[in-house]
């Protein structure tokens, strides 16, 4: 079977834009293939005009773009010429020396003297007195007589009476008291007893012959008979007293031993901070302990030693002498001597260390107080960096590596520069930057 082809121009006649169908095709046909050559017309949107405003000229974007760039690029310079900085971190070459001086405070002088090493002083001089209590720990079992003294009365004649030693007297309530010598009794004198006073003392220990005011009769009259008793008595204007039997305390000789040592310490440490506080009035003065002389120490109790009472007193007198300085003077002079043994660029740095004193001598007598100190020190070598600033600008960071490592006086160091890619320094001092650092 020959198949049959159909070309354009058979269905299309030429010179038209649409030809009419053959009539094999159906009508159903002929719509689709109308419908496949068919475009539908869509209305055009109305694009709203620009229009110009008056008096600005017209910018196309363009202008717009190049302007962004350019801005950009100028920013860019502005920040690396401006911004670029170099810090250098460099520590210093140092060394730890011991030093050793001779120094004298006189109170003679009034400034320092750096060729005899003398330094101002003031005698400080203070004066301590100190009272203090202590319980007596002695115990001591006594017997004690009481004693006192009676009034003897001749109402018996205008005779003398003599009464022998140990003669007895005995009181109301029967306790016997004897007197302690031959005494005679005046007679009387007319109607008018003779009388005479007379120590006595009881005939027994103990507190109950301690009476109060009593009459008393001699029983030797009693005993013989005699009609002299009860004309010849006595009598007591006073009670007897210090009768006793009983333990009692007494300040002993290890009581006063130990209070001594305990008041001795508790003087002095009491002397030594009036000492420190009349020398702290002063702002900057001070002193040192061991140049402190002790010109009057002397402790006195009130009781000896074997004396019964309950507590005893301690009484102190102290007085202290020293030659106080200014602690200033003492650190500018031993500055001077240090800088006066190191070399030229080196100088002192680190904190203040401590001073030890030795051989401490005071002769406040000639108003002198001499002393040895010993002390370490850091030394540190100096850097200049100005002339560092100068000699490594517009340098290559190899420069100033090179440089800086062959500086005798720099131990260590850091370049850090901003931007980080920067190989050169800023021309610019300003831009430079130099810390010192150290170690200490």
């Amino acid at each position: 079977m020959t198949k049959k082809f159909i070309q354009m121009n058979d269905i299309f006649s030429p010179g038209k834009t649409q030809a009419k169908l053959p009539r094999t095709l159906s009508p159903e046909k002929e719509k689709q293939i109308k419908n496949i050559f068919k475009t539908p017309k869509k209305p055009l949107e109305k694009i709203p005009k620009l229009r110009r405003v008056a008096g600005l000229p017209y910018l196309s974007s363009r202008f717009f773009i190049l302007f962004f760039i350019l801005s950009f690029l100028v920013f860019t310079a502005v920040l690396f010429i401006s911004l670029p900085s170099t810090t250098l971190k460099l520590t210093p070459k140092s060394e730890l020396q011991k030093f050793n001086f001779k120094i004298t405070v006189d109170k003679y002088i009034q400034k320092i003297d750096l060729e005899q090493n003398l330094i101002p002083g003031q005698l400080i001089v203070i004066s301590d007195e100190q009272v203090k209590r202590y319980t007596s720990t002695g115990r001591e079992y006594i017997e004690q007589k009481a004693n006192g003294k009676l009034f003897v009365y001749n109402a018996y004649s205008s005779r003398t009476q003599p009464l022998i030693a140990n003669t007895r007297f005995e009181s109301e309530d029967g306790k016997i008291f004897r007197i302690q010598e031959k005494i005679i009794v005046p007679g009387m004198s007319g109607s008018k007893p003779g009388k005479i006073e007379v120590a006595v003392i009881a005939d027994q220990v103990g507190a109950e012959y301690n009476i109060g005011p009593s009459k008393f009769q001699i029983p030797g009259f009693k005993e013989g008979g005699s009609p002299r008793y009860g004309a010849i008595y006595a009598l007591s204007e006073n009670p007897m007293q210090n009768g006793l039997k009983q333990e009692i305390l007494i300040v002993s000789q290890e009581d006063l031993l130990s209070a001594q040592d305990d008041f001795e310490q508790e003087v002095k440490h009491k002397a030594d901070l009036k000492l420190k506080n009349e020398i702290e009035k002063i702002n900057g003065l001070t002193f040192l302990e061991q140049g402190v002389i002790e010109k009057d120490f002397k402790i006195l109790a009130s009781t000896e030693p074997g004396d019964q009472a309950e507590a005893f007193n301690l009484t102190s007198y102290t007085e202290l002498q020293t030659l106080a300085f200014m602690e200033s003077a003492l650190n500018s002079l031993i500055e001077a001597n240090i800088l006066e043994n190191i070399l030229e660029n080196q100088t002192i740095a680190g904190p203040q260390d401590q001073i030890i004193f030795t051989e401490i001598a005071p002769k406040l007598e000639y108003g002198q107080l001499g002393f040895e100190i010993n002390l370490e020190k850091i030394i540190e070598w100096k850097i200049d960096q100005q002339a560092i600033e100068h000699v490594i600008k517009n340098k290559n960071l190899n420069q100033i590596e090179e440089f800086l490592s062959d500086s005798p006086n720099i131990d260590k160091f850091e370049v850090k520069t901003w931007p980080s890619f920067l190989k050169f320094l800023p021309n610019s001092l300003k831009k430079i930057k130099i810390v010192v650092e150290r170690d200490w």
